[in-house]
């Protein structure tokens, strides 16, 4: 029990230090799409993200949007990132 305790105050101390920048969010982004034109603009915890790219072509809208979060997950787990915007299209 008291390891389970220390672990989940760690976990919140974590939540509350751990932050990001724009560059580690397209960073992130190029990972996962190296060809597409990546545009984020961040304020605070929140995030408008515009990823452009052939990937997308044939994708429902939610499918892109999927895409596009999924290499933020860990951003949004941290709480470093608290809303994201998603804009994905092709070009």
């Amino acid at each position: 029990l008291l390891r389970s305790s220390l672990s989940g105050m760690l976990q919140r101390i974590y939540r509350r230090t751990w932050t990001v920048n724009e560059a580690m969010i397209v960073s992130a982004l190029e990972a996962e799409f190296p060809d597409a034109v990546i545009e984020v603009d961040l304020d605070g915890s929140h995030c408008q993200v515009m990823v452009i790219s052939t990937v997308f072509a044939g994708l429902r809208p939610v499918a892109c949007q999927q895409r596009v979060y999924a290499p933020l997950g860990e951003f949004i787990k941290s709480g470093a990132l608290h809303a994201v915007n998603i804009i994905a299209k092709t070009p």
